[in-house]
């Protein structure tokens, strides 16, 4: 018998393992196609659905999608509709971002669409969901010049996020000139193209998940928490420059918010558009702060120039600031901050929502809806 050498077999067992994870990845592409309609070859992500145009506006990609995410030929998350609105129609367009364009939810079950199951098959109505994952409030006013004023909306229920004002002065002027939501740490290019081919494997964010189902939640958590503070600690390093993180949000960015989102309430108004305001819902409480570590932790990686309390701090600032606003200009408020309970059970992170948590955020605003236009449905 020929004698095999250790460095044959390390070929050998080499060889194996790149078989295996070929066919693994092979069987994860025909998993997607089958159940997704995805390409093969071609890069299957999220980032499909999405892009900036030609003014750098976020928008979607007509006729894109992506698992349960499908846009429609107008650039909308959801059903075809027509562009020429029906007579005698209340045509309702939510905007917001990925709390209202639906995240963690099941298919269908995203709050504009389970407004839309609420309010019934009444011809009077049509909900569309014209939300744009990363579209800054800044952005909202060309974004609607673009996009949605050519729908010929009658209501439009605004679901801001204030979160991208809850930073400090100098990411925060980063973010008004468009320069993206979170400064990433600067990596050597070969470290990048390494990520970027991370990126296009497929069964690596399956095996994630699987890992995630089968292990134990005590084990899981223990592991992420550890994780978000090895990840924060870098961050503080890196941005804070030994500086404390702040427990109060800045006055200037507060000034801000409230000044941009003014601003688009008079654009709206003078487009003769009626205005839904929501207020912003978020876990994170001072009641729970101890409850949620991992899901807090998380949520202040995106704004790690404010500590917990500071997060807590800049919701309670923004909302009332969005309470504020919509009195003094008399506009419709849903107060959904107040309305939604602070537990998982209808949070599936600090601001985005679980099936039960959407359909709440749908219930309140439908109830709205029907007592103040009197609709039936």
């Amino acid at each position: 018998m020929k004698k095999i050498y250790l460095g044959e077999r390390i070929k050998i067992a080499v060889l194996s393992i790149l078989v295996f994870i070929f066919t693994l990845e092979v069987s994860a592409r025909i998993d997607d196609r089958i159940k997704y309609d995805a390409p093969i070859f071609s890069q299957y992500s999220a980032a499909l659905l999405r892009t900036a145009d030609s003014e750098g506006i976020n928008c979607n990609i007509p006729h894109a999608h992506f698992e349960k995410w499908k846009i429609n030929r107008l650039g909308f998350r959801g059903p075809e509709i027509s562009l020429t609105k029906e007579k005698e129609r209340v045509r309702i367009v939510c905007l917001g971002t990925s709390e209202t364009f639906g995240l963690y939810e099941g298919p269908g079950e995203d709050w504009v669409s389970q407004l839309l199951k609420i309010l019934g098959e009444n011809r009077r109505l049509e909900v569309v969901n014209a939300s744009v994952v990363g579209l800054p409030l800044k952005k909202y006013r060309r974004y609607i010049e673009k996009y949605v004023l050519r729908l010929d909306p009658d209501v439009v229920i605004l679901y801001i996020n204030p979160f991208d004002y809850g930073v400090g002065t100098e990411n925060f002027a980063k973010r008004q000139r468009g320069q993206g939501e979170v400064a990433k740490s600067n990596k050597g290019g070969w470290k990048n193209g390494l990520a970027d081919i991370f990126s296009r494997v497929r069964i690596l964010a399956k095996i994630k998940q699987a890992v995630k189902r089968i292990m134990p939640e005590n084990i899981l958590k223990w592991y992420q928490h550890r994780d978000l503070r090895k990840q924060i600690g870098v961050l503080e390093h890196n941005r804070l420059n030994g500086a404390k993180a702040l427990d109060v949000i800045p006055p200037e960015n507060l000034r801000s918010f409230r000044r941009d989102l003014e601003e688009l309430i008079r654009f709206l108004l003078d487009q003769n558009i009626k205005i839904i305001l929501s207020s912003y819902p978020v876990l994170i409480s001072p009641e729970n702060l101890d409850r949620y570590p991992e899901i807090f932790l998380d949520h202040r990686r995106f704004y790690i120039e404010l500590s917990l309390q500071g997060i807590i701090d800049a919701s309670q600032k923004f909302n009332e600031a969005i309470k504020a606003v919509a009195g003094e200009h008399k506009i419709d408020l849903v107060d959904n901050n107040a309305m939604i309970p602070k537990n998982t059970q209808y949070f599936a992170d600090n601001v985005h929502y679980t099936d039960a948590g959407a359909r709440l955020v749908a219930l309140n605003v439908a109830d709205y809806i029907r007592k103040r236009w009197l609709i039936d449905g």
